[in-house]
């Protein structure tokens, strides 16, 4: 993994960022956090679309998030969920090991 790091950002960390009492860049910020070496923030689908129905208390935030590139939901498709078990599932999915190959066919010689 090299930078400029992927980060995947949920709303409430958008929302804590983005707040009209803090107004920190979100890039700006995120370099910060990781000594200084850029960041490349993402977020998910069902984050975006969580943070827009909660209305004008997290505008900032919800717009941020749809202006940000999604990574694809893993396991549910196209039809939007609670955005913690989101991007739960979708960091499970890409971070878990490849899973074994298998077993070779009984009576195959091994060469």
């Amino acid at each position: 993994l090299s930078p400029p790091y992927p980060v995947l950002c949920d709303g409430t960390f958008l929302a804590f960022l983005l707040h009209p009492s803090r107004r920190l860049h979100l890039r700006t910020t995120l370099s910060a956090l990781l000594s200084d070496a850029p960041a490349h923030p993402l977020t998910t689908a069902c984050a975006a679309a969580e943070l827009a129905a909660l209305g004008d208390t997290v505008s900032a935030a919800a717009l941020a998030a749809r202006k940000l590139p999604k990574i694809p939901c893993a396991g549910h498709g196209d039809a939007p969920c609670d955005a913690s078990a989101c991007i739960t599932s979708t960091l499970a999915s890409r971070l878990a090991p490849p899973p074994p190959p298998p077993p070779p066919p009984a009576g195959a010689s091994a060469n």
